[in-house]
């Protein structure tokens, strides 16, 4: 039997990102239904840490996501590091490739 989802989101490497694609209440509403979520320390986010930890969510390092278990969904706004190059993990993030952003050439479509 499978165990609970799993959600990791990561900090944003670019330090001019504050913005979350995980909000604090979505947060608990997801943690209430059964959703592991795990999120990264970040100094630059908008909501403070303290908010997920209320909300029931665990904490991290910023950048730890890479040793995150296996069956977690990483969660984040930008493009990933470029390292690692070989990824373990299913991400979900938001990339406007369609803008012809450096790097957008290379993602298939």
């Amino acid at each position: 039997m499978p165990g609970p989802t799993r959600l990791w989101l990561r900090h944003e490497a670019r330090a001019t990102e504050r913005r979350a694609p995980l909000v604090p209440e979505d947060a608990a509403r997801l943690v209430r239904a059964g959703v592991a979520i795990t999120v990264e320390e970040s100094p630059q986010r908008v909501f403070p840490i303290d908010r997920y930890l209320r909300a029931g969510c665990a904490t991290a390092p910023a950048g730890s996501w890479v040793e995150a278990p296996a069956d977690a969904y990483v969660l984040g706004l930008k493009e990933l590091p470029e390292a690692p190059r070989a990824l373990r993990h299913r991400h979900i993030y938001f990339g406007h490739v369609y803008k012809g952003q450096s790097g957008a050439a290379d993602c298939p479509l």
